[in-house]
């Protein structure tokens, strides 16, 4: 599912819905709305994955993700 911002007034997802953000989005939401990050993922489920530019395998730092309440962070595998 599409995430467009943070705000809480905006019409809510079905609970069913999984939000996935790439790294370098959510690395820049955590830096300039960490408490608006922090409130969706307490009803959302966020999943994040590693930025395509990673061809080798080497993965990002998951605790920032972890960190902020995402649910499921996505890592290379090889």
């Amino acid at each position: 599912v599409g995430f467009k911002n943070t705000d809480k007034s905006a019409q809510p997802d079905p609970f069913f819905n999984v939000i996935s953000l790439g790294e370098g989005k959510i690395e820049k939401l955590a830096q300039t709305d960490p408490d608006g990050l922090n409130a969706i993922t307490c009803h959302r489920l966020i999943r994040t994955y590693p930025a395509g530019s990673r061809t080798d395998s080497s993965n990002y730092n998951p605790v920032l993700m972890w960190n902020h309440g995402c649910q499921v962070v996505a890592l290379n595998y090889q």
